[in-house]
């Protein structure tokens, strides 16, 4: 220590003045059996215990009682005296009774004669580097790769679960030189001659590590040197990848060791000391690094030119305070060197010489995510508040332990015509209808079980002139830090009017639908009506004419004969045309009989019903195997297919022998029939008109009543399908219909 330190550390005054500014630091005198005679205000910041409560007892308060029983204590003094101070590294007690981890040293004080005057103690809470150790800890047993730790003679001082898991050495055979069994051979000199050569830098090699079954996998090491020794004197830290079989687990590894290098990296105070007028004497490198400066750009300028504008008059005035002596404790907005926001705590104290001012000691520690959590928690509660209080639906809480109310809002309150203070003293069940009791109950058990994270039900309220109403009730758990229930929070809105529309919408649809199935009764009544009086003329039309020509055909003449044959083919297309309407009108009307339906026998039956139309066309017909099941109609299916290879059929070309193809394909949870021919087509103008009813694009050469694709499109809708074609005119066409599979997998051929 230079002479300048050793006078500065000399007077009384200013260590005293240093001593309180340390306010995270626990710094106390004892006399030479243990008793305190010195409280420092970052021993009462740090310990919670004020100097009046201490001052005569023994430093025994401060260490748990298990440390008392067991004499640390007395053995931190003895080895204190003995070894001029002591480490002192573990639980210690707050005044509250809480518990914290606290790093420090108890030094022997004595005098010129070397006699023993009494001991000093410092103590800096690490709670959260405890915290921390305990986080890698578990951390590093979780991760899947292996993790060692060593001191600067080679010794192993940690090891991970993955170590133990790959090598089967447990972790107290592995520490010390025990770990090298675990290293190949032939790997182990190398990787001493590496730690060897180090020098505090970062190591990286290939190695082959031995496991348990007595193998040996080659490893991708990297080993980090530490900043500064931690536990049980660790100097490095060594992650093991395993990169037998893929790089994927190197480059994990290398995101795991930069997570690390995070957790590992120290935080402190950025301290600096200002003179009379407020200018920087010196600064530590930290404060230069929270404000992007180096230490050289800081020094010899004011304080103020460091601040956030709109705070330097309020931090002038505190200044001044300090010139009369005054301490704060207090936020300050830094501008950094890139013109950004940076929140400090800021802890000040004076700085005498004698009896004159000399400056002031500022302390300062980062607080930029804490203010910038109060301001988001502030801006979250109140919109909270305001959603709360002004929502339209009633919102409640209650205890789950009380089972009581323990919040509500104002439409919660007009609901049920109580107050808030009223509803505060009634459980959730009181309002809850008598009938609805036991449901609501088995739903508020199964939420506080765990079986059910939230819940929806329609139930009833009783207000508090004993009138009811519906509600719809949305309730979810709210959960402690340790995830154990708290309290239920809900959302009610009120449903009476949307009941009674309900029921009343019911009875309406019930009347539609009687009044609708008479109607269809009526209209299907009509069309057989219609149909059977249209017919029996055209009956009686088709069989005078076959007469008239059978009998007076030579009277008749050429002409005659004409008109007569003219007569017989109009009334047949007639009849035609009223069975296909007929047909038409059935399709719509008759009751669905959903089954699963057999593709192959369906189609082959069809095949069958129109042998005739096939050998009247010498065509021919391929049915692959295979088609599949649906689900559909059996009865409606029939129609669908005789539809649509009459139609196949029908519309040949000229002089080419007619092909139709009847084949199927899967698609997801459908499946789609194909029934394709080589006939004259459609212009791709018309695709979408062959399926609408009296549809007809070739009313010369090919006879029909436009009706029968109407009637594929309108069973297969009903069926839940689709239908679809794709034509090229001159070339053929290719109709399709797609229906749900019968079993949910089905196969197809094609």
């Amino acid at each position: 220590m230079d002479r300048a330190s050793q006078e500065w550390l000399s007077s009384d005054e200013r260590f005293r003045l240093l001593m309180d500014a340390a306010c995270d630091y626990a710094i106390f005198f004892t006399d030479a059996d243990g008793r305190i005679r010195e409280w420092s205000s970052g021993a009462e910041h740090v310990l919670g215990f004020r100097e009046e409560e201490v001052i005569g007892k023994t430093s025994h308060l401060i260490f748990t009682p298990e440390d008392v029983a067991a004499g640390v204590p007395e053995g931190e003094m003895r080895e204190a005296r003995d070894q001029r101070q002591a480490a002192d590294e573990r639980w210690h007690m707050r005044a509250d009774g809480s518990r914290f981890y606290a790093s420090g040293r108890l030094m022997a004080l004595r005098d010129e004669s070397g006699r023993l005057r009494g001991y000093a103690k410092i103590l800096r809470d690490m709670s959260e580097r405890k915290e921390l150790e305990l986080l890698f800890d578990t951390f590093a047993d979780v991760v899947p790769s292996i993790i060692w730790m060593g001191d600067n003679e080679g010794r192993c001082t940690y090891v991970n679960a993955a170590w133990t898991a790959l090598t089967g050495l447990t972790r107290e055979r592995s520490l010390g030189t025990g770990y090298q069994t675990a290293i190949h051979p032939e790997d182990l000199p190398d990787w001493e001659k590496r730690l060897a050569r180090a020098a505090g830098r970062p190591i990286e090699a290939r190695l082959r590590c031995n496991d348990r079954e007595g193998g040996a996998r080659w490893h991708l090491v990297k080993a980090q040197p530490l900043a500064a020794p931690i536990r049980g004197g660790t100097t490095w830290i060594a992650v093991a990848t395993d990169v037998h079989e893929s790089l994927e687990a190197r480059e994990e590894a290398q995101k795991n060791e930069a997570r690390w290098r995070t957790i590992f990296e120290a935080a402190f105070e950025g301290i600096w000391i200002l003179d009379t007028d407020a200018r920087i004497l010196v600064v530590n490198p930290r404060m230069a690094e929270m404000l992007g400066y180096t230490v050289e750009e800081m020094v010899g300028r004011l304080k103020w030119e460091f601040l956030f504008p709109e705070d330097v008059e309020r931090v002038k005035a505190l200044f001044e305070e300090r010139r009369r002596g005054e301490t704060a404790l207090t936020h300050v907005r830094f501008r950094d060197k890139r013109g950004q926001e940076v929140w400090t705590l800021m802890s000040a104290r004076p700085l005498r010489s004698g009896d004159a001012f000399a400056g002031a000691l500022d302390m300062f520690s980062p607080a930029n995510e804490r203010r910038a959590w109060e301001q988001k928690l502030t801006a979250s509660e109140r919109r909270f508040r305001g959603f709360f209080e002004l929502s339209a639906a009633g919102h409640a809480q209650v205890d789950l332990r009380t089972r009581r109310f323990v919040a509500v809002n104002r439409k919660f309150c007009e609901m049920t015509g109580y107050s808030e203070e009223e509803l505060r003293q009634l459980e959730f069940s009181d309002l809850t209808h008598p009938d609805d009791r036991a449901p609501d109950e088995d739903r508020f058990q199964k939420l506080v079980r765990g079986e059910l994270d939230n819940s929806t039900a329609e139930k009833r309220y009783v207000r508090k002139d004993g009138s009811w109403f519906w509600v719809r009730l949305s309730v979810s758990l709210e959960r402690d830090e340790n995830q154990q229930p708290l309290r239920t929070i809900s959302v009610v809105e009120d449903i009476t009017k949307l009941k009674l529309w309900a029921a009343e919408l019911e009875k309406r649809v019930q009347e539609r639908t009687t009044e609708l199935g008479t109607k269809n009764q009526q209209l299907e009544d009509f069309c057989y009506t219609v149909a059977h009086d249209l017919r029996a003329p055209l009956r009686s039309i088709g069989g005078f004419a076959e007469f008239l020509q059978a009998d007076f055909g030579e009277e008749l003449g050429e002409q005659g004969g004409q008109y007569v044959r003219r007569i017989r083919e109009a009334a047949a297309r007639l009849d035609r045309l009223i069975l296909d309407l007929l047909g038409y009108s059935r399709m719509e009307q008759m009751p669905l009989m959903p089954a699963e339906v057999n593709l192959d026998a369906l189609v082959a039956g069809v095949v069958q019903e129109v042998e005739q139309d096939i050998r009247k066309s010498e065509a021919l017909v391929e049915i692959a195997p295979g088609l599949g099941s649906v689900r559909g109609d059996e009865g409606i299916l029939r129609h669908v297919f005789l539809n649509l290879l009459s139609n196949a059929l029908k519309f040949r070309r000229k002089a080419v022998p007619v092909v139709v193809r009847v084949y199927s394909e899967r698609r997801d949870r459908w499946v789609r029939v194909h029934v394709e021919d080589n006939g004259i087509g459609i212009d791709p103008r018309h695709r979408d008109k062959v399926f609408r009813m009296f549809e007809r694009l070739n009313t010369g050469e090919y006879s029909g009543t436009g009706v029968g694709l109407a009637i594929v499109s309108k069973a297969v809708e009903r069926l839940g399908g689709s239908r679809g074609v794709e034509s090229t005119l001159g070339q053929g066409s290719r109709f399709w219909i797609e229906l749900p599979a019968a079993d949910g997998r089905g196969a197809a051929s094609s």
